[in-house]
């Protein structure tokens, strides 16, 4: 039997809760533990920090190698990706001809042990799978430095996997448009992320009035996801409805943090904005259920986890438009051009105002994602995808 290599090798946490890569793959390895039917042994190699993460979500048939310690997931979040690296470097098989590499991201930490283990390996297969390319570090909100790094290290991995991968997975076809004049098309298959529909529909809603809220978003709080833009937009909002209360759940470093707190302060909103921090998937699902509304203000998406989730949830969406949303969410959400703040502020009171507004686009996006986005359909096609070179 093959032994299937996957790297998710690109966790790092400091209580900021996870990628959507990070969670895809977690939902995924959840599946094919309990599958009797799986046609390959599972080896995963991942920080520290994701095999807890791994063991809490009850993984237990599905093997693992450590790629850091304790001591390396305290440093910043590049040298933790260059001791992932070298860590996973020193983990590979050698000269074998029954392994097959799996990246689970395009970062460097997930491509560089593939193609090495390829190079090593010269009869194993490498499949690896893109999120979502990063188009320009020049205008990228957050650290100039980080987003520069990550920039070229994706061109760098964009690069050996296009020479050396036996097949791309991608989530998004504008990644497929952006590689489709390069040596990969032929290599290139489209899948999907999706949400965990039979464990969402058995959670009821929170009743406690002070866990009722306006509306929430989820998100990793970075500068990506456009969070300091949030304080602008519901300070609008309080304008008009001064009760209004938004949660905010997911983590991020506290510097982030405090800078958010600040500007909620001086927007005079700090009394209606709950920042939730990282919470686990029944929390984060009871929160939604017992909200009005899912608001999203991230610049730069490769799917949509949390989009997809809160429609799950029954939750009508407003968001600034990114491209790949009009491919993966044709309904259930009013989507905000050129990330005009004032204009997210008005449809957020507009839907606040009108309960049939709320019903029409929740009813619509609910079914089209449980129709369409179930988990467990995501890892069989992916279970097949990966037998089949």
């Amino acid at each position: 039997m093959i032994t299937l290599h996957v790297f998710a090798n690109s966790f790092w946490n400091t209580g900021q809760g996870m990628t959507g890569g990070d969670k895809r793959i977690l939902e995924i390895l959840k599946r094919w533990d309990r599958d009797n039917s799986l046609p390959f042994t599972c080896v995963v190699y991942a920080p520290q920090k994701f095999v807890q993460v791994m063991l809490d979500e009850g993984i237990c048939h599905i093997s693992f190698k450590i790629t850091s310690t304790k001591s390396s997931e305290r440093k910043g979040i590049i040298s933790s990706y260059i001791i992932h690296t070298f860590k996973a470097l020193t983990l590979l098989p050698y000269f074998r001809k029954d392994c097959c590499f799996y990246a689970t991201s395009d970062f460097f930490t997930d491509t560089i042990p593939c193609a090495i283990g390829k190079l090593l390996n010269r009869k194993a297969k490498w499949i690896s799978l893109i999120h979502h390319i990063i188009e320009t570090y020049r205008t990228r909100p957050g650290n100039k430095l980080t987003n520069f790094i990550s920039y070229y290290a994706q061109r760098l991995s964009l690069l050996l996997i296009s020479l050396f991968s036996d097949k791309i997975l991608l989530v998004s076809p504008l990644v497929k448009e952006y590689l489709s004049g390069k040596k990969c098309k032929k290599k290139m298959v489209l899948v999907n992320n999706g949400v965990d529909t039979a464990y969402i529909s058995k959670l009821p809603p929170y009743t406690e009035p002070n866990r009722k809220y306006d509306a929430v978003m989820l998100a990793r709080l970075a500068p990506s996801k456009g969070i300091f833009d949030l304080p602008k937009i519901w300070a609008a909002v309080c304008s008009q409805r001064s009760e209004a209360r938004l949660a905010l759940i997911g983590g991020g470093s506290d510097e982030i943090v405090s800078d958010l707190k600040k500007m909620l302060s001086d927007e005079g909103i700090a009394s209606n904005v709950d920042i939730l921090g990282h919470l686990n998937n029944e929390s984060v699902y009871r929160y939604l259920k017992s909200s009005k509304i899912f608001i999203f203000t991230s610049r730069e998406e490769g799917w949509g986890i949390s989009i997809a989730e809160a429609m799950a949830c029954g939750l009508p969406v407003v968001a600034f438009e990114l491209p790949v949303y009009k491919y993966i969410f044709p309904v259930g959400g009013v989507w905000i051009a050129n990330r005009d703040i004032s204009m997210m502020s008005k449809k957020i009171l507009a839907l606040l105002h009108d309960e049939e507004f709320r019903k029409k686009y929740s009813a619509e996006g609910t079914a089209f994602v449980l129709n369409r986005y179930a988990w467990v359909k995501i890892a069989v096609r992916e279970k097949e995808e990966l037998v089949r070179i």
